[in-house]
């Protein structure tokens, strides 16, 4: 188990946490999640067309589903998402975050994904 404390004193854990190197680059990454803390899926999409490293999401808490279209997200290095990224929960007072990165060269078939899901404690 993982456990980040903040300067505050605030706990967080890790309750998912994946490491994709993708088939295709331009495939839809779709992670069912389903562990003992939380039961989601979250989709993740990736489109050529938009503004550089910019993302819509699209959210439907009473199907426990987030999709994510990150636009112009190649890079050789890292894209990370810079705010952690709440996760509602139907009916839980519990609080889960999502923190996601991306790797792909702008030339190539290579794309690695990573996605961390931390909940409070």
């Amino acid at each position: 188990m993982v456990t980040a404390v903040s300067k505050d004193n605030s706990r967080k854990i890790v309750v998912y946490e994946s490491a994709i190197v993708a088939f295709d680059k331009e495939d839809d990454l779709i992670f069912d999640i389903e562990t003992n803390e939380l039961k989601y899926k979250i989709i993740i999409q990736f489109d050529s067309e938009g503004k550089s490293c910019t993302s819509t999401c699209f959210e439907d808490i009473e199907y426990s589903t987030i999709r994510y279209v990150l636009h112009n997200w190649d890079s050789p290095t890292w894209v990370e998402v810079s705010q952690p990224v709440r996760i509602n929960v139907l009916n839980s007072k519990e609080l889960f975050f999502m923190k996601f990165r991306n790797s792909s060269p702008n030339e190539g078939n290579c794309r690695l994904f990573n996605l961390t899901i931390w909940k409070t404690i």
